[in-house]
């Protein structure tokens, strides 16, 4: 199995607009069997949910993603370590953001 082709196929503009249209109304089939999918149909469709989430990325102007990152791949997975290593940042902070932000007393329960 080569993950290279089905990265290809999945940044590909043909399959990134069924995969939408697929995901959106639901009515469209990327495959004729909808379970019981096998390997390598499942390795696709990580790939095509991995490189739908880089696009609205794009879109959106992310820091450090440009066109050029999508089309290596060694960059595209910098890219997507980076953001989930930031991920966890912000969540982190959020946490210590919702504890401190009271004034009032609270008691944090731990189990061992």
């Amino acid at each position: 199995m080569n993950l290279k082709i089905l990265r290809k196929l999945a940044k590909s503009e043909k399959f990134q607009s069924l995969y939408r249209r697929a995901k959106e109304s639901g009515l469209v089939k990327v495959f004729r069997n909808e379970y019981d999918l096998s390997k390598i149909q499942n390795w696709f469709f990580y790939y095509l949910e991995i490189y739908h989430m880089i696009y609205q990325d794009l879109n959106n102007k992310e820091a450090y993603l440009t066109e050029e990152v999508i089309q290596n791949d060694l960059r595209c997975d910098a890219y997507l370590f980076m953001k989930s290593k930031n991920k966890n940042k912000i969540t982190e902070k959020n946490k210590k953001e919702a504890i401190t932000s009271s004034n009032i007393p609270s008691v944090i329960f731990k189990q061992k």
